[in-house]
């Protein structure tokens, strides 16, 4: 899960969306590498978005069924 925001600002230094934005290293590679590492980019932004409403959702699920998250976060397990 903590890999995902790494993913995105790495490729994010070496992208290039052949108009107004460019990484600050995307000069450094050749046009097709930085194409390809721009599609893993932006594909990486999707699964982001879908971790986001899956925790989300996750949360609104604990609230629902009036699990208390703090007692359990303090103990390290569910009673």
């Amino acid at each position: 899960m903590l890999a995902l925001p790494l993913v995105q600002a790495l490729t994010g230094l070496v992208s290039s969306d052949d108009s107004a934005t460019k990484g600050p290293l995307a000069k450094l590679l050749s046009k097709a590498l930085s194409d390809r590492i721009t599609g893993i980019h932006q594909l990486n932004v999707d699964l982001l978005y879908v971790l986001i409403v899956l925790h989300l959702a996750a949360v609104a699920l604990a609230f629902a069924l009036r699990e208390i998250i703090e007692r359990q976060l303090a103990r390290g397990h569910a009673p």
